[in-house]
């Protein structure tokens, strides 16, 4: 048997072990929201890591293996007013704002060039805080221009509030709106939805375990339909529980609610292949931060204070750090077999149309593209043999969008055993 045939079915059998991959069902990253960042009490459920101190994210990377996402928000770049200052000229960008920018990113080059760094995180609630779209728009291309000449598989990350999206002027004039997409120069969004005690802003806000579906249903709505194809989103749970235990109970009997909500956002994570990463919100208790008095919205503890969700969180972390590894093995493997399969110019056997093609589907119990491999809800890798591609991806596609056509390996129809890989044939 010729070697490229070995090479073949050795992919095959090797394939089936490495099913689960990590696209697009398990987010890639799960963090606490900048700039909540502790790496000890952090990493053992963590791979990223939200900060503007290049230091301490570079720390964390050597200590315990955490990428960094690199905060811009306290470099000298944005010019924003207090919540509900109503003068938007004095928002916008700070004078000498390029300078300050570049500095900052040419002090994370070498750290973007190595992969310690996944990207760079433009801030909070930049638009929330009334600074022009215009403006978010021109840091954030700044930024992806000096990416794509150093470090181009790094993200341009941001998160915003909900009203810039939604009739923000009418709902309060000190914040920006929102422009008619996600500016090209952005990777990755997100939006803080939260739902706490107490809370009268909108329906059913005071009820904490329906965050989730609050946030779903307004991403979906206002957020999704203004994203580009290569623009991915991050969740952000509310993880904090209430001071004020008459009105929530001990923050010990709290902690059932918390659990329960991230395990929402986690279903949603693992059922939505645009979501990239979960980043919560937040991690330390801080008294002097939110004071113990009748109006404050209840964010007083945070995660440190909640052994039951870090537990969860390490669950969580467990099940994203393993699928990261088997998609790592995955590549390496169709890399070394693709240089090797790939036919040459000279070849006799270069019809493009044939071939083993592998897609990431999902797992859900039914038939065809959603036929029940695996565990529920999680993807895995399949391979097909002999396809027309273009047909039958768009067959697949048809009925489950998220069907990724994820590497191409030709094959020479001559080869002596074609034979063998007859059950693989194309579901048309």
């Amino acid at each position: 048997m010729g070697s490229h045939v070995v090479l073949l079915l050795t992919l095959l059998h090797v394939l089936p072990l490495l099913a689960l991959a990590a696209a697009p069902s398990v987010p890639a990253w799960l963090s606490m929201f900048n700039p909540d960042f502790d790496a000890a009490g952090q990493h053992s459920f963590a791979n990223l890591g939200m900060s503007g101190n290049l230091t301490q994210l570079i720390e964390a990377h050597a200590t315990f293996g955490m990428q960094g996402m690199l905060s811009i928000q306290g470099s000298g770049v944005w010019k924003a007013t207090p919540s509900g200052h109503k003068n938007q000229n004095e928002t916008g960008l700070l004078d000498g704002w390029e300078q300050s920018l570049s500095s900052a990113l040419i002090a994370a080059e070498p750290h973007l060039r190595s992969g310690a760094l996944a990207g760079i995180f433009l801030g909070d609630e930049r638009c929330c805080s009334g600074i022009p779209f215009t403006n978010v728009t021109a840091v954030a291309d700044a930024v992806k221009s000096f990416l794509n000449r150093t470090a181009p598989n790094a993200l341009v990350y941001i998160n915003e509030c909900s009203t810039p999206f939604d009739e923000c002027q009418k709902a309060n004039p000190s914040i920006a709106c929102w422009g008619p997409t996600v500016p090209a120069s952005i990777d990755a969004i997100s939006l803080d939805i939260y739902h706490h005690a107490g809370c009268d802003n909108y329906a059913n806000c005071s009820d904490p375990g329906s965050e989730v579906e609050t946030a779903r249903a307004f991403v979906n709505a206002h957020v999704v339909p203004r994203m580009l194809p290569h623009q991915r989103l991050f969740i952000v749970p509310g993880t904090f529980g209430d001071w004020n235990e008459s009105r929530s109970g001990p923050i010990a009997s709290q902690q059932g609610g918390v659990v329960a909500k991230l395990n929402a956002y986690w279903e949603w994570a693992q059922s939505d292949p645009l979501i990239a990463g979960i980043n919560c919100w937040h991690w330390t208790t801080i008294p002097g931060l939110y004071k113990r008095n009748p109006g404050i919205i209840p964010f007083y503890y945070g995660v440190d204070a909640m052994p039951k969700v870090v537990a969860r969180l390490n669950e969580i972390g467990a099940i994203i750090r393993e699928e990261a590894a088997a998609a790592a093995a995955i590549g390496s493997t169709l890399a070394t077999a693709s240089a090797q399969l790939a036919p040459k110019a000279s070849s006799p056997w270069i019809d493009t149309s044939e071939g083993i093609h592998l897609f990431s589907l999902w797992g859900r119990g039914a038939d065809g593209p959603q036929h029940g491999w695996g565990k529920a809800g999680r993807s895995r890798c399949e391979y097909v043999w002999g396809c027309d591609t273009p047909a039958a991806l768009q067959a697949w596609r048809k009925q489950d969008a998220s069907t990724v056509v994820s590497h191409y390996i030709p094959y020479a129809r001559s080869w002596p055993d074609t034979a063998s890989f007859a059950p693989l044939v194309c579901q048309k």
